[in-house]
């Protein structure tokens, strides 16, 4: 039982952690581009975890799996950079909201790379939760929000992560972020030809400080499935879109709407099902 606690205690605040990160990244995007942005924002990720991943010398990081650790990185990279791009005109909330829609495309995901058969109890979950994402979406039906869609891309991107994930999973976690912020950061470095950005100290505090919580939610999460179990952290998950909510309304003034929030809930309840149902069926 402890153990337990400890795993959804260590959940919820990487879950706050991945919430203050993208906030940070919207803080910043008025000021320069979101390429800047990440690029900055993996630097500072990177600088933090170097000394932990060459602790143990260089040799920590041979791999037998880099290619599937570099793919794993390149999805990773559509996942953030997408949300990153939705952030500009849309909630922090629904941006979320719609990037945890990965567990919904997982199944297809890995019936097109397995071809296994995806279990007829799935659908129920995944029926609703995409009945969610077109409440959320409709709206923009009149004058289509292409932000939002991004922010669905990125979650059919993060389920592609999630299957190469299942590829390394033996892999020591600070050798896949060592490779993870370092391919991010050099990848984005283009982003700089136009000329260093002439940017206050604040908004140097907010990269470096989006640097450093997304390693604070990388390490919580890990650290959280190691006391506990998918299968009883996969409420907790959701709360991110709670915390972003919260941020949203406290620093953008921005309250959802009824239909956004029932849309949310749809969706929620659609990913918690097909993550439940998975656990019993594996």
């Amino acid at each position: 039982m402890p153990h337990r606690l400890l795993g959804i205690s260590l959940a919820l605040i990487s879950m706050f952690c991945f919430a203050v990160t993208y906030a940070f990244y919207k803080a910043c995007e008025p000021f320069i581009s979101n390429g800047q942005v990440l690029c900055f924002a993996n630097f500072f990720s990177w600088i933090i975890i170097l000394p932990f991943s060459l602790k143990n010398g260089v040799k920590f990081l041979v791999t037998e799996r880099f290619f599937m650790i570099v793919l794993r990185t390149l999805l990773g990279i559509a996942a953030i950079y997408s949300i990153s791009l939705a952030l500009k005109n849309n909630s922090l909330s629904e941006v979320i909201l719609l990037n945890n829609t990965a567990p919904l495309f997982f199944p297809f995901i890995v019936w097109l790379c397995h071809r296994t058969k995806i279990p007829h109890s799935l659908w129920i979950g995944l029926t609703i939760g995409f009945i969610g994402v077109f409440i959320i979406l409709s709206p923009g039906f009149e004058e289509i929000n292409s932000g939002l869609f991004i922010a669905l891309f990125s979650g059919l991107a993060a389920a592609g992560m999630l299957v190469a994930i299942r590829q390394i999973a033996h892999e020591p976690f600070l050798r896949i972020l060592f490779y993870y912020f370092l391919i991010f950061w050099v990848l984005l470095t283009p982003s700089l030809i136009g000329g260093w950005p002439s940017v206050s100290l604040r908004i140097w505090l907010l990269l470096f400080l989006s640097g450093a919580s997304m390693v604070g939610a990388q390490v919580t999460l890990t650290a959280a499935m190691r006391y506990a179990t998918s299968h009883q952290l996969a409420p907790i998950l959701y709360t991110s879109v709670i915390f972003a909510g919260l941020i949203d309304w406290i620093f953008w003034n921005n309250k959802p709407k009824l239909i956004s929030i029932l849309g949310m809930v749809v969706v929620c309840i659609g990913g918690m099902i097909t993550m439940l149902i998975k656990k019993e069926n594996s």
